[in-house]
């Protein structure tokens, strides 16, 4: 009985856990700045618990995220800063043209670390377009 009972409750919070993960599309960007940071996008969104990775086949409603890159600036100490933004709107397009623009700055080579630090507002986004 006691088995049983564990069966279930795991079978719940895997449910659960299942559905609390927000439906990420990321779309390739072609310039090679852009890239680098979307691949690390990519793997901050893959370790997330919040979020799982779609593919442009899948048909489920989702956040969609386009990476641009701006240009950077080099500091005092050779520390080269870059802008990026990623343009948030939900998938697949249809009547629902509400977009987000989540802007921030990042040090190049530490594109995974910029990306991680992105995941807060991509979550606030995805609930304030209503994605959850």
């Amino acid at each position: 009985m006691l088995l049983r009972t564990l069966a279930v409750l795991a079978l719940v919070l895997h449910a659960q856990t299942a559905v609390a993960q927000v439906p990420v599309e990321v779309f390739p960007p072609a310039d090679t700045a852009a890239r680098a940071y979307a691949d690390a996008l990519k793997g901050a969104l893959i370790n997330s618990p919040t979020f799982v990775l779609e593919v442009h086949t899948s048909i489920s409603r989702r956040v969609c995220v386009s990476v641009v890159v701006g240009g950077g600036v080099v500091l005092e100490d050779g520390t080269h800063i870059r802008g990026v933004a990623l343009l948030v709107t939900v998938g697949p397009s249809g009547a629902d043209r509400s977009m987000m623009a989540l802007v921030d700055v990042y040090k190049v080579g530490y594109e995974e670390e910029g990306a991680r630090h992105q995941l807060l507002a991509l979550q606030q986004a995805a609930v304030s377009l209503g994605i959850r």
